[in-house]
C-alpha cells in the first residue's frame, strides 16, 4: 500500500460522502474496523496528521481544480456548489482541529 491513499480515500468518505456532525463517529468506526480486520494497528495521530494534508488536497482539487468547468447542465452546477461548499465546510471543521494545518498562511 502507498503511505498516503489511505488518508487520501478516508477524507473522501469523511469530507465528500460524509456529514460534518459525524466526521468523528465516523473515522472512530473506521479505525476500529481498520484495527479489527488487519495485523496492522493505524496510528491515531498520524492518520490525523495525513488527514489534514489529504483535505488540503482535496480542498484544491474540488476548488482550484474545477475552476474551467463550465457544466452545460443544472445539474452539472449543482454538483460544482456541492463540491465548493463541502470544501469549504470541511476546511473550517478541520481549522477548528488543527489551526496548525494553516499556520504557512497569513491574516
Amino acid at each position: 500500500m502507498r503511505q498516503g491513499t489511505l488518508a487520501l480515500d478516508l477524507a473522501e468518505l469523511l469530507f465528500q460522502i460524509g456529514e460534518p456532525a459525524d466526521i468523528e463517529l465516523t473515522l472512530g468506526i473506521y479505525i476500529d474496523a481498520f484495527n479489527s480486520l488487519s495485523t496492522l494497528r493505524l496510528d491515531t495521530y498520524s492518520i490525523h496528521r495525513q488527514l489534514g494534508g489529504a483535505l488540503l488536497f482535496q480542498f484544491t482539487y474540488r476548488t482550484c481544480g474545477i475552476v474551467k468547468w463550465q457544466p452545460e447542465s443544472r445539474r452539472g452546477q449543482m454538483i460544482i456548489e456541492t463540491d465548493i461548499q463541502r470544501a469549504v465546510g470541511a476546511i473550517r471543521y478541520w481549522f477548528d482541529q488543527d489551526p496548525n494545518l494553516f499556520s504557512f498562511v497569513s491574516y
